[in-house]
């Protein structure tokens, strides 16, 4: 009889980190009660795979989030 067998297992992260602040930023995300979520809700950072996207370490205007993302 076979039996299902595990012969590895692993762990991996996209490689873009956000903060929470920088995620709420990035997905254009303008209100004041959706920010608090993000920043309320114990999650510190986020990690994406974006695939044809460019991340520019430059604010916003009035943003001080630090990160801008443009297609």
């Amino acid at each position: 009889m076979n039996y299902p067998r595990i012969f590895g297992i692993g762990t991996a992260n996209p490689p873009v980190r956000l903060t929470q602040e920088e995620s709420f930023h990035a997905a254009a995300y303008q209100g004041e009660r959706i920010r608090k979520i993000f920043l309320n809700n114990g999650i510190d950072y986020r990690h994406f795979y974006l695939e044809d996207v460019r991340i520019a370490r430059k604010a916003p205007t009035g943003s001080t989030s630090g990160i801008c993302m443009a297609p």
